[in-house]
Parts: C-alpha cells; structure tokens; sequence
C-alpha cells in the first residue's frame, strides 16, 4: 500500500487540462503503479484531494483546478469549495 502525500494530489491536479477531468481512482492508480504499490489507501486520497481543493480556494494565485477531479466514481464532489453548484460553473476553466 502507497501513501502518496497531499502535494502529490495537488501537482496532478493542476496537469488536468481544460475539457478534461480525472477521478481519484485514477489519480490513486497512477501513484500506485509510479510507486510499485498494489494500490493506494482510498480514505486519505479523498482527504488529501479535499486539502487541494481547500487550499487551493483559499490561494489568490496558483489555483489548482480541483474541480476536474471526480470523486472515484465519476461524480462532482460536493465537499469541494462551492459544492456542485461552483463545479458546474468552473466546467468550462
């Protein structure tokens, strides 16, 4: 099992083009097979996901496009900043 640190999930966050998202299944995916783990621990990838957004909501710069991250199953998060509503808004950044 791989603990990637919450850094990490920022710095994959922020390569996610516009028009494109990703969910944290694949995001833990990558780090395991990177790692040569068997995978990565699901609760902290969510928590860690969630400081990203957090952190980067409350940076003037250097955003990170956390709302291109998907929940594992392909879903909108609503414990981002905003929630839903702000995702939907942001689709097009």
């Amino acid at each position: 099992m791989y603990f990637a640190p919450p850094i990490d999930y920022d710095k994959i966050m922020k390569r996610i083009p516009c028009g494109s998202v990703i969910t944290v299944g694949k995001i833990r995916e990558y780090f395991a097979k990177l790692s040569g783990a068997d995978f990565t621990e699901p609760i902290t990838a969510g928590v860690f996901v969630s400081i990203a957004a957090w952190a980067s909501y409350q940076r003037s710069e250097d955003k990170t496009p956390y709302w291109r991250t998907l929940k594992a199953n392909g879903e909108l998060n609503e414990k981002y900043p905003g929630g839903v509503k702000y995702q939907v808004l942001c689709k097009r950044l």
